[in-house]
């Protein structure tokens, strides 16, 4: 039992380092889009610093308004990509469905050729017939 215990902990350690290595890059990479995004944003109104008030365009209102907005906007688009998928994935079950439907049957069912009963019963009855699931035989 122990020997397979120590196993078990070393594929962990293992899994739990590079968890921990993938997780640590995506947020280095955040934060050092954070300070370009900062860098670059102070860049610009440093630029126009010296200019009249009325012809500024960027100020560091402008600079935040629109980082905290791209923040939102990408925050917003990781929240709605399963429901993406989910879209993707119901329009292709929708085209397995549509195909059915829009075939065209071999049987012309409004015509008037064919053999014609001259009584139906409409009583119908099934002998020596079972049903069964396939992944729950004993139901």
């Amino acid at each position: 039992y122990k020997s397979n215990l120590v196993f078990a902990k070393n594929i962990n350690i293992r899994r739990g380092f590079y968890n921990g290595l993938g997780f640590g890059l995506l947020w280095f990479f955040i934060y050092a889009s954070y300070a370009l995004a900062f860098w670059y944003g102070v860049g610009l109104v440093l630029d126009e610093r010296n200019l009249p008030a009325d012809e500024q365009i960027y100020t560091a209102a402008v600079m935040v308004t629109v980082f905290f907005s791209v923040m939102m906007a990408s925050m917003s688009l990781g929240i709605a990509s399963p429901y993406i998928e989910a879209f993707g994935i119901a329009k292709g079950a929708g085209a397995k469905v549509f195909s059915v439907i829009n075939r065209v049957s071999p049987i012309n069912s409004t015509s008037e050729d064919g053999i014609k009963p001259t009584s139906i019963k409409g009583s119908i009855t099934f002998n020596n017939v079972h049903f069964q699931y396939p992944s729950r035989a004993d139901v």
